[in-house]
């Protein structure tokens, strides 16, 4: 039997105990979450175009509460358990060279990214990351020790008593591996396609060849802009690479 049967058998078999509250070990370990009158300073609100789907998709908080819109809610468990892009670049090489639309499109995607990484080192969001961490860790562990006392009885069927897993010793490693995935998943992509894009958007020729000149017409001067506009937008970004501090571990 592996691991993930034996929780699931034992876990299934009513509730536990603990801290004078009777629950499955699943609802103690929900508990945990912010609710509207649980730990409510956890809750991060983010505008839907930025939460999405930069931030949601490496997001480390979770949330009870479904029904609250545009919060940074349980993505971990959903998005990161079946190991999900966090954007779609899988077109991103034939289109970029399209159109000034869409290498803009693929460079705003980038800078959500570099949002993401800017959000998630700021301190009270690194912060509020570390105690919910330790929250559910403690949980665990209680859940761990709770169960050997518990008889475990299945459809009828007896079992032998839960032997005690380091329940929170694995939620650690979970979540440090799911920090240098989520990591390695936002930082990939920019590295990755940044370069791409200032080779065919941002180089010298294209440079020369938007500059205005006193022959071009309306049109032109517009297309032109636009690209320099473009152009900028790529340097902006490259430097703020240059300059962004080490996206560190929470927890």
């Amino acid at each position: 039997m592996d691991f993930c049967e034996y929780v699931r058998i034992h876990w299934q078999a009513g509730n536990v105990n603990i801290d004078g509250v009777s629950r499955t070990p699943a609802q103690h370990i929900e508990a945990q979450y912010p609710t509207y009158t649980f730990n409510v300073n956890e809750f991060v609100v983010l505008e839907h175009s930025i939460n999405i789907p930069a931030k949601g998709k490496v997001s480390f908080i979770l949330s009870r509460d479904h029904s609250r819109k545009h919060l940074l809610t349980d993505h971990l468990l959903q998005a990161w358990g079946k190991e999900n892009n966090i954007v779609d670049t899988s077109r991103w090489i034939n289109n970029m060279p399209q159109s000034v639309a869409n290498a803009r499109r693929i460079l705003k995607a980038m800078r959500n990214l570099v949002g993401s990484i800017e959000y998630h080192r700021d301190p009270v969001i690194a912060g509020i990351l570390r105690v919910q961490k330790e929250r559910v860790g403690r949980m665990f562990g209680l859940i761990d020790q709770a169960l050997t006392s518990r008889p475990t009885v299945v459809n009828g069927m007896p079992f032998a008593p839960w032997q005690p897993q380091d329940l929170q010793g694995r939620w650690n490693q979970f979540m440090n591996q799911k920090f240098y995935l989520a990591q390695t998943k936002t930082t990939k992509v920019i590295n990755d396609y940044l370069p791409r894009l200032q080779e065919v958007w941002a180089n010298q020729g294209l440079r020369d060849a938007n500059v205005d000149q006193p022959s071009d017409g309306a049109q032109v001067l517009a297309q032109k802009q636009a690209t320099r506009n473009l152009i900028d937008d790529i340097d902006a970004l490259a430097d703020r690479m240059r300059t962004l501090p080490a996206w560190r571990n929470p927890f």
